[in-house]
Protein backbone atom coordinates (compact mmCIF):
# COMPACT_ATOMS: atom_id res chain seq x y z
CA UNK A 1 0.00 0.00 0.00
CA UNK A 2 2.82 1.80 0.64
CA UNK A 3 4.15 1.95 -2.72
CA UNK A 4 0.69 3.04 -4.35
CA UNK A 5 0.35 5.83 -2.01
CA UNK A 6 4.01 6.93 -3.16
CA UNK A 7 3.39 6.40 -6.29
CA UNK A 8 -0.13 8.43 -6.30
CA UNK A 9 2.08 11.32 -4.29
CA UNK A 10 5.14 11.22 -7.56
CA UNK A 11 1.88 11.33 -9.88
CA UNK A 12 0.62 14.11 -8.34
CA UNK A 13 3.83 16.25 -8.54
CA UNK A 14 4.51 14.61 -12.16
CA UNK A 15 0.87 15.63 -13.49
CA UNK A 16 1.26 19.09 -12.57
CA UNK A 17 4.27 19.25 -14.31
CA UNK A 18 3.28 17.61 -17.92
CA UNK A 19 -0.41 17.48 -17.74
CA UNK A 20 -3.31 19.42 -16.70
CA UNK A 21 -6.66 17.48 -15.18
CA UNK A 22 -10.11 17.19 -16.20
CA UNK A 23 -10.60 17.54 -12.61
CA UNK A 24 -8.59 19.34 -10.01
CA UNK A 25 -6.69 17.24 -7.60
CA UNK A 26 -6.58 14.18 -10.00
CA UNK A 27 -3.35 12.46 -10.98
CA UNK A 28 -2.96 10.09 -14.13
CA UNK A 29 -1.06 6.80 -13.47
CA UNK A 30 0.96 4.65 -15.71
CA UNK A 31 -1.97 3.44 -17.58
CA UNK A 32 -3.20 6.20 -18.57
CA UNK A 33 -6.79 6.70 -16.30
CA UNK A 34 -6.82 9.71 -13.99
CA UNK A 35 -7.64 9.35 -10.24
CA UNK A 36 -7.98 11.15 -7.23
CA UNK A 37 -7.29 8.90 -3.92
CA UNK A 38 -10.01 9.64 -1.26
CA UNK A 39 -8.99 6.90 1.88
CA UNK A 40 -6.37 3.83 1.80
CA UNK A 41 -6.16 0.90 4.23
CA UNK A 42 -3.72 -1.92 4.85
CA UNK A 43 -6.22 -4.82 6.22
CA UNK A 44 -5.47 -7.03 3.24
CA UNK A 45 -3.79 -7.36 -0.39
CA UNK A 46 -5.20 -6.58 -3.92
CA UNK A 47 -7.72 -8.50 -5.34
CA UNK A 48 -6.55 -11.32 -7.65
CA UNK A 49 -8.74 -13.36 -10.73
CA UNK A 50 -11.02 -15.81 -9.50
CA UNK A 51 -12.04 -13.50 -6.68
CA UNK A 52 -14.80 -11.90 -5.48
CA UNK A 53 -14.77 -7.68 -5.06
CA UNK A 54 -17.98 -6.33 -2.77
CA UNK A 55 -17.56 -2.77 -3.76
CA UNK A 56 -20.16 -0.04 -3.80
CA UNK A 57 -20.50 2.65 -6.83
CA UNK A 58 -21.43 5.88 -8.02
CA UNK A 59 -21.24 7.34 -11.35
CA UNK A 60 -21.38 11.38 -11.80
CA UNK A 61 -21.02 13.84 -15.01
CA UNK A 62 -17.69 15.54 -14.27
CA UNK A 63 -20.42 18.71 -13.39
CA UNK A 64 -21.28 16.71 -10.74
CA UNK A 65 -25.14 15.22 -11.58
CA UNK A 66 -25.16 11.63 -9.96
CA UNK A 67 -26.34 9.23 -12.50
CA UNK A 68 -26.45 5.63 -10.85
CA UNK A 69 -25.59 3.62 -7.76
CA UNK A 70 -24.84 0.41 -8.09
CA UNK A 71 -24.65 -1.93 -10.79
CA UNK A 72 -26.81 -2.39 -13.52
CA UNK A 73 -30.75 -3.20 -12.85
CA UNK A 74 -29.69 -3.31 -8.96
CA UNK A 75 -31.45 -2.10 -6.32
CA UNK A 76 -29.08 -1.44 -3.57
CA UNK A 77 -25.28 0.38 -4.37
CA UNK A 78 -23.22 -2.87 -3.03
CA UNK A 79 -22.47 -4.92 -6.15
CA UNK A 80 -20.41 -8.15 -5.90
CA UNK A 81 -18.47 -9.59 -8.91
CA UNK A 82 -16.00 -12.28 -9.91
CA UNK A 83 -12.77 -10.62 -10.94
CA UNK A 84 -11.66 -11.29 -14.29
CA UNK A 85 -10.16 -8.87 -15.84
CA UNK A 86 -9.21 -8.55 -19.42
CA UNK A 87 -5.45 -7.64 -20.26
CA UNK A 88 -5.00 -4.93 -22.17
CA UNK A 89 -8.36 -3.16 -21.31
CA UNK A 90 -8.23 0.18 -19.02
CA UNK A 91 -11.69 -0.56 -18.05
CA UNK A 92 -13.46 -0.39 -14.09
CA UNK A 93 -12.73 -4.13 -13.39
CA UNK A 94 -9.10 -3.43 -14.41
CA UNK A 95 -8.86 -0.07 -11.96
CA UNK A 96 -10.54 -1.95 -9.36
CA UNK A 97 -7.39 -4.46 -9.17
CA UNK A 98 -4.99 -1.84 -8.44
CA UNK A 99 -6.57 -0.42 -5.63
CA UNK A 100 -6.92 -2.74 -1.57
CA UNK A 101 -9.80 -3.91 0.04
CA UNK A 102 -10.47 -0.83 1.92
CA UNK A 103 -9.81 1.61 -0.22
CA UNK A 104 -11.96 4.33 -1.78
CA UNK A 105 -11.21 6.36 -5.15
CA UNK A 106 -12.58 8.24 -7.80
CA UNK A 107 -11.49 8.03 -11.03
CA UNK A 108 -12.58 9.29 -14.72
CA UNK A 109 -13.60 7.12 -17.13
CA UNK A 110 -15.42 7.08 -20.43
CA UNK A 111 -19.01 4.67 -20.73
CA UNK A 112 -17.34 1.67 -22.26
CA UNK A 113 -14.97 0.93 -19.83
CA UNK A 114 -18.31 0.61 -17.42
CA UNK A 115 -19.26 -2.07 -19.81
CA UNK A 116 -19.19 -5.28 -17.57
CA UNK A 117 -21.29 -3.10 -14.53
CA UNK A 118 -24.15 -2.21 -16.88
CA UNK A 119 -23.02 0.83 -18.45
CA UNK A 120 -23.24 4.59 -17.31
CA UNK A 121 -26.35 5.62 -17.94
CA UNK A 122 -28.24 5.38 -21.19
CA UNK A 123 -29.63 8.62 -20.18
CA UNK A 124 -31.37 11.19 -23.08
CA UNK A 125 -28.54 13.83 -23.92
CA UNK A 126 -25.13 11.66 -22.14
CA UNK A 127 -22.52 11.84 -24.46
CA UNK A 128 -21.48 8.28 -24.07
CA UNK A 129 -17.80 9.56 -25.02
CA UNK A 130 -17.56 11.99 -22.53
CA UNK A 131 -15.36 11.52 -19.46
CA UNK A 132 -17.32 9.97 -16.38
CA UNK A 133 -16.60 10.42 -12.29
CA UNK A 134 -16.59 7.04 -10.96
CA UNK A 135 -16.65 7.13 -7.22
CA UNK A 136 -16.10 3.15 -5.69
CA UNK A 137 -15.30 1.56 -2.39
CA UNK A 138 -14.09 -1.66 -2.27
CA UNK A 139 -15.68 -2.94 0.96
CA UNK A 140 -14.10 -6.59 0.84
CA UNK A 141 -12.27 -9.63 -1.43
CA UNK A 142 -13.30 -13.15 -0.76
CA UNK A 143 -12.04 -16.15 -2.24
CA UNK A 144 -14.21 -19.02 -3.78
CA UNK A 145 -14.52 -20.73 -0.49
CA UNK A 146 -15.39 -17.52 1.42
CA UNK A 147 -17.89 -16.40 -1.12
CA UNK A 148 -20.08 -19.38 -1.46
CA UNK A 149 -20.23 -18.96 2.73
CA UNK A 150 -21.49 -15.59 2.66
CA UNK A 151 -24.17 -16.94 -0.16
CA UNK A 152 -25.15 -19.97 2.43
CA UNK A 153 -25.43 -17.26 5.07
CA UNK A 154 -27.95 -15.20 2.82
CA UNK A 155 -29.72 -17.66 1.68
CA UNK A 156 -30.31 -19.57 5.67
CA UNK A 157 -31.24 -15.92 6.55
CA UNK A 158 -33.89 -15.41 3.90
CA UNK A 159 -34.92 -18.78 4.79
CA UNK A 160 -35.17 -17.83 8.56
CA UNK A 161 -37.36 -14.67 7.31
CA UNK A 162 -39.40 -16.99 5.88
CA UNK A 163 -40.39 -19.41 8.45
CA UNK A 164 -40.80 -16.01 10.86
CA UNK A 165 -43.52 -14.76 8.28
CA UNK A 166 -45.71 -17.58 9.00
CA UNK A 167 -45.63 -17.67 12.82
CA UNK A 168 -46.17 -14.42 12.72
CA UNK A 169 -48.64 -14.82 10.31
CA UNK A 170 -50.69 -17.74 12.20
CA UNK A 171 -49.94 -15.62 15.71
CA UNK A 172 -52.50 -12.71 14.01
CA UNK A 173 -54.57 -14.57 12.46
CA UNK A 174 -55.34 -16.34 16.33
CA UNK A 175 -55.34 -13.16 17.62
CA UNK A 176 -57.96 -11.25 15.82
CA UNK A 177 -59.73 -14.87 15.49
CA UNK A 178 -59.45 -15.13 11.87
CA UNK A 179 -59.84 -19.13 10.80
CA UNK A 180 -59.97 -20.96 7.50
CA UNK A 181 -63.73 -19.52 6.28
CA UNK A 182 -62.20 -16.67 5.76
CA UNK A 183 -59.45 -18.11 3.43
CA UNK A 184 -59.39 -17.66 -0.43
CA UNK A 185 -57.06 -18.62 -2.82
CA UNK A 186 -53.67 -18.16 -1.04
CA UNK A 187 -55.58 -14.84 0.78
CA UNK A 188 -57.76 -13.72 3.88
CA UNK A 189 -60.77 -11.61 3.07
CA UNK A 190 -62.27 -10.37 6.20
CA UNK A 191 -65.35 -8.17 5.94
CA UNK A 192 -65.50 -4.76 7.29
CA UNK A 193 -68.70 -3.82 6.16
CA UNK A 194 -71.98 -5.53 5.16
CA UNK A 195 -73.39 -5.78 1.46
CA UNK A 196 -75.98 -6.73 -0.46
CA UNK A 197 -73.83 -6.43 -3.64
CA UNK A 198 -72.59 -8.36 -6.08
CA UNK A 199 -69.08 -9.89 -6.25
CA UNK A 200 -67.16 -8.66 -9.56
CA UNK A 201 -65.63 -11.37 -12.23
CA UNK A 202 -63.22 -11.26 -14.23
CA UNK A 203 -62.69 -8.11 -16.68
CA UNK A 204 -65.00 -6.02 -15.29
CA UNK A 205 -63.82 -2.70 -14.22
CA UNK A 206 -63.71 -1.84 -10.72
CA UNK A 207 -63.78 1.57 -8.64
CA UNK A 208 -62.02 1.04 -5.44
CA UNK A 209 -59.78 3.09 -2.38
CA UNK A 210 -57.32 0.97 -0.81
CA UNK A 211 -54.31 1.17 1.81
CA UNK A 212 -51.59 -1.23 2.59
CA UNK A 213 -49.18 -1.30 5.11
CA UNK A 214 -47.09 -4.27 6.46
CA UNK A 215 -48.23 -6.52 9.24
CA UNK A 216 -46.62 -5.69 12.38
CA UNK A 217 -46.16 -1.79 11.19
CA UNK A 218 -48.70 0.62 10.64
CA UNK A 219 -46.65 2.61 7.81
CA UNK A 220 -49.08 3.05 5.11
CA UNK A 221 -46.58 1.95 1.57
CA UNK A 222 -49.02 1.22 -0.69
CA UNK A 223 -52.63 2.98 -1.52
CA UNK A 224 -55.23 4.13 -4.39
CA UNK A 225 -53.47 8.27 -3.59
CA UNK A 226 -53.96 10.59 -1.00
CA UNK A 227 -57.18 10.74 0.98
CA UNK A 228 -58.20 7.71 -0.21
CA UNK A 229 -58.51 8.92 -3.40
CA UNK A 230 -60.20 6.25 -5.65
CA UNK A 231 -58.66 4.00 -8.36
CA UNK A 232 -60.13 2.45 -11.32
CA UNK A 233 -59.05 -0.34 -13.02
CA UNK A 234 -60.20 -3.51 -15.00
CA UNK A 235 -59.74 -6.80 -12.97
CA UNK A 236 -57.72 -9.11 -14.12
CA UNK A 237 -55.61 -6.72 -16.36
CA UNK A 238 -52.00 -7.82 -15.38
CA UNK A 239 -49.44 -5.82 -13.23
CA UNK A 240 -52.05 -3.39 -12.32
CA UNK A 241 -52.30 -4.29 -8.78
CA UNK A 242 -50.43 -6.91 -6.53
CA UNK A 243 -51.45 -10.18 -6.97
CA UNK A 244 -53.10 -11.05 -3.62
CA UNK A 245 -55.05 -7.69 -3.78
CA UNK A 246 -56.25 -8.52 -7.13
CA UNK A 247 -57.42 -12.75 -5.86
CA UNK A 248 -59.04 -10.79 -2.47
CA UNK A 249 -61.11 -8.36 -5.05
CA UNK A 250 -62.78 -11.30 -6.32
CA UNK A 251 -64.36 -11.83 -2.64
CA UNK A 252 -65.69 -8.82 -2.04
CA UNK A 253 -68.90 -7.26 -2.93
CA UNK A 254 -69.71 -3.51 -4.84
CA UNK A 255 -69.92 -1.47 -1.99
CA UNK A 256 -68.19 -3.52 0.70
CA UNK A 257 -65.22 -2.21 3.19
CA UNK A 258 -62.94 -5.84 3.82
CA UNK A 259 -59.09 -6.40 5.24
CA UNK A 260 -57.24 -8.36 3.06
CA UNK A 261 -54.16 -10.18 4.69
CA UNK A 262 -51.90 -11.09 1.86
CA UNK A 263 -48.80 -13.26 2.67
CA UNK A 264 -45.56 -12.28 0.49
CA UNK A 265 -45.63 -14.82 -2.26
CA UNK A 266 -48.75 -13.44 -3.30
CA UNK A 267 -47.01 -9.66 -2.22
CA UNK A 268 -43.80 -8.56 -2.76
CA UNK A 269 -41.97 -11.88 -1.78
CA UNK A 270 -38.05 -12.81 -1.23
CA UNK A 271 -36.88 -9.42 -2.25
CA UNK A 272 -39.47 -7.05 -0.69
CA UNK A 273 -39.30 -3.34 -1.24
CA UNK A 274 -36.18 -1.49 -0.07
CA UNK A 275 -36.78 0.62 2.30
CA UNK A 276 -40.29 0.25 2.75
CA UNK A 277 -40.95 -3.61 2.85
CA UNK A 278 -38.90 -6.51 3.90
CA UNK A 279 -38.90 -9.58 2.50
CA UNK A 280 -41.46 -12.11 3.46
CA UNK A 281 -43.53 -9.87 4.48
CA UNK A 282 -47.30 -10.26 5.14
CA UNK A 283 -49.44 -7.36 3.98
CA UNK A 284 -52.73 -6.06 5.31
CA UNK A 285 -54.98 -4.21 3.00
CA UNK A 286 -57.91 -2.23 3.97
CA UNK A 287 -59.96 -1.99 0.26
CA UNK A 288 -63.45 -0.87 -0.08
CA UNK A 289 -65.00 -1.42 -3.30
CA UNK A 290 -67.46 1.05 -4.26
CA UNK A 291 -68.79 0.05 -7.25
CA UNK A 292 -68.56 -2.39 -10.70
CA UNK A 293 -68.79 -1.72 -14.23
CA UNK A 294 -69.44 -3.77 -16.87
CA UNK A 295 -66.87 -1.88 -18.95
Amino acid sequence: MKNLWWSWVAGLLLAGCTENPPLEGYVKNEAGWWHQLHAFDERSGKVTPGEYLQFSMEIYTLQGDLIRKGGSGEAHSLITHRYNPSAGHADLETVLGDFFEGDSASVLLHDTALKKFGGACKIQGTDRAALLKVHFKIHAIYDEAAYLRMQQGEAWALEQREINEQVVLFNYLWAEGIDSSCYFDGVYVVPISKSNGMKPKAMEYLRISYRGHPLGDTTVVDDSGKQEAVFDFQLGRPNIVIKGLETGLYHIKEHQKARIIIPSQLAFGARGVKGLVPAYTTMIYEVELHNIKKE
